[in-house]
């Protein structure tokens, strides 16, 4: 395509149109100019500053990759937007004056892989600033409840697995490439990574990617049954209400919050809250982080 530049004609019709009075006589002059064909960067943005920023060049802009490339990118990230004023007050006791150094403690201390990525997994950063986003959202108060620990595993799981290809077989979620959006899906008691597809009461779920709703689990006859609840008979592939667990063939209630307990599973509201060097604690709906709440904040501490 042939260019021209910009004439002394041409900059003085510019500048008079930008002068001028009348918002007709600068639009018009403005779109004739810029429907001309010119080579505006040879001039200077003093000159015509109106017509500088079409001087960039958008075509050589290098492609945008990753926002955290790196699991030691990320983990630092994560660390950043944990380590918020109330997670550092309650796992540091900080004052005010404290409060700048104890959260730089607490960053490098999450950011490391024992805390950020215990169980070792492969890390994968597609999904890494959803997980960020998640993580943030549950941590801001420094109270952990059962709904914060799902959404952190449905939001983070993406990132770190150890990445099992669909059809390989799993005993838990992380075992699959949560990236592929792959969970450990369960058939007559073996566990295969699959995308799963829910499926409704009644209806077949023989496939093996097929999952029955909450509350339902998928029969000897591939359709989805109801689960049984408290004092009904259960077994591996035939499991309790979400309420109960599965002891010795029976469904047994879970403890109340209040009750003693040992593991978080025996618990309705889903948390064993002990005290630090105890091997008993109380059932809980949610969690305060403190020192003196068992390794609630160990990620966080020297």
């Amino acid at each position: 395509m042939m260019t021209r530049r910009l004439n002394n004609r041409d900059l003085h019709k510019a500048r008079m149109a930008l002068a001028s009075s009348d918002p007709r006589s600068t639009g018009g002059m403005i779109m004739k100019l810029l429907k001309t064909t010119l080579t505006l960067c040879g001039v200077t943005a003093a000159t015509v500053g109106l017509f500088a920023a079409g001087c960039a060049d958008t075509e050589t802009a290098a492609p945008t990759g990753p926002a955290y490339p790196t699991q030691t990118a990320f983990c630092t990230a994560v660390a950043e937007v944990v380590c918020n004023s109330n997670v550092v007050a309650a796992c540091y006791g900080s004052s005010d004056a404290t409060l700048p150094d104890d959260t730089a403690s607490c960053v490098e201390q999450y950011s490391r892989q024992v805390n950020c990525n215990p169980g070792g997994f492969d890390y994968h950063s597609g999904g890494a600033e959803t997980c960020i986003t998640a993580m943030q959202a549950v941590y801001v108060d420094a109270a952990i409840n059962q709904t914060d620990v799902e959404k952190i595993a449905d939001a983070c799981l993406p990132v770190f697995s150890d990445g099992g290809s669909e059809g390989s077989s799993c005993d838990v979620d992380t075992d699959c490439d949560g990236s592929a959006s792959l969970r450990c899906v369960f058939k007559a008691g073996l566990g295969s990574c699959q995308v799963p597809e829910e499926i409704a009461p009644g209806l077949s779920c023989a496939a093996d990617n097929q999952v029955c709703e909450e509350g339902f689990y998928c029969g000897s006859d591939d359709a989805c049954i109801q689960r049984p609840a408290v004092d009904g008979d259960c077994s591996e592939v035939k499991p309790c209400t979400e309420d109960a667990l599965c002891i010795e063939a029976l469904c047994v209630g879970k403890t109340a919050n209040g009750g003693t307990c040992t593991l978080g599973d025996e618990c309705l509201g889903g948390f064993c809250v002990m005290a630090t060097g105890a091997t008993d604690g109380s059932c809980g709906a949610q969690y305060t982080l403190s020192p003196t709440t068992a390794e609630s904040c160990t990620p966080f501490l020297p």
